[in-house]
């Protein structure tokens, strides 16, 4: 849902999706699309990702946990990463 995606390269048909994700399960770059048209030539088709939040699965290897609670290990590994003040 809300992904882009090229339905048609002859016609142009571009489904340019959201420019930002809304939620956690829309993963990967966002943006919109930048068609270029030349006479007598198909349309360039290019997505462009304007998002400034992007959420994306990170794998966590809880194989050297020192606590017992695998949210509390997953919090402090993934912390510096997911979390990051602006000042």
């Amino acid at each position: 849902m809300h992904q882009f995606e090229i339905v048609s390269r002859d016609p142009a048909v571009v489904f340019p999706g959201c420019i930002q994700g809304r939620h956690i399960r829309e993963t990967g770059p966002k943006g919109g699309v930048l068609l270029t048209v030349t006479e007598g030539a198909a349309p360039e088709i290019r997505h462009v990702p304007l998002d400034v939040l992007r959420w994306a699965h990170l794998p966590v290897d809880l194989s050297g946990a020192m606590s017992s609670s695998p949210t509390t290990a997953i919090w402090w590994t993934w912390r510096p990463t997911a979390w990051r003040p602006r000042g």
